[in-house]
């Protein structure tokens, strides 16, 4: 069995492995689809993580979380946002993208880091923005892969 350093370890290394996932989705799809689109993905990761760190900062300002007894879970939030980001770029693996993501909440509870809680409620708040910023702002990141006759 893993000591809890060692566990605390694994979870200390998810969110970069994550971020560095998103960047080489990024420069891939670069590759694959063009700067435009990938600036459209770009643009959805970036303003994706400005929200959670914006609502971040506004939980320390106003105190929404610690009001019901709660804690924003800012690795909750980010970690939510990459994944997101993966699944669009990755369909195909999104069953196994999202499970790392439970798995992850799974061992914040084991470690205590957060309350079901705090991670429920963190995802309630960030997930719905999220998926407006996927459908309505940046539409061409929504598809990844597009077909050629998308593309203008």
């Amino acid at each position: 069995m893993l000591s809890y350093q060692q566990w605390d370890q694994i979870a200390d290394a998810y969110t970069p492995l994550l971020f560095i996932l998103a960047l080489i989705a990024l420069a891939l799809s670069t590759r694959k689809n063009g700067w435009r689109h990938a600036l459209q993905e770009g643009l959805f990761l970036l303003s994706s993580l400005v929200f959670v760190y914006t609502l971040m900062f506004a939980d320390q300002a106003w105190r929404f979380w610690p009001r019901f007894g709660l804690d924003y879970s800012t690795h909750t939030a980010v970690s939510l946002v990459l994944v997101s980001y993966l699944i669009l770029a990755y369909r195909r693996m999104a069953w196994a993208i999202a499970a790392s993501l439970v798995l992850y909440f799974m061992l914040m509870l084991y470690q205590q880091y957060h309350s079901f809680a705090d991670i429920a409620t963190t995802v309630l708040a960030v997930l719905p923005v999220l998926l407006l910023l996927h459908r309505f702002v940046f539409p061409v990141a929504a598809n990844v892969r597009p077909h050629p006759e998308n593309i203008m």
